[in-house]
């Protein structure tokens, strides 16, 4: 099995809609399992994760893009972070 040359530890890669960083690749004689770490997987509490690589569900990506791409994941922690500190707030607050 025939490995991609963008499929490279630390390239910057595009998985569907969303951006990652390619941190290890296995193959074997039939798949190639690509670990890939990212600001989705970081908001889901998994920052790496390995996928199984299909031809055109993982391609080379536009760095500026994929870096344009962590600003709705740093929206997203700051909201998260919000809400948790609103919650602390209430709960230090509340009259037993």
């Amino acid at each position: 099995m025939d490995i991609p040359k963008f499929l490279k530890v630390g390239n910057i890669v595009k998985i569907q809609h969303w951006y990652g960083m390619v941190d290890d690749v296995c193959i074997s004689d039939t798949n190639i399992m690509v670990l890939i770490s990212s600001p989705k997987g970081v908001w889901r509490n998994h920052p790496a994760e390995w996928l199984k690589y299909h031809e055109g569900q993982i391609v080379e990506a536009n760095q500026e893009d994929a870096i344009e791409s962590i600003d709705i994941y740093i929206e997203r922690i700051s909201k998260m972070l919000h809400d948790v500190q609103h919650l602390k707030n209430t709960w230090s607050n509340h009259q037993q």
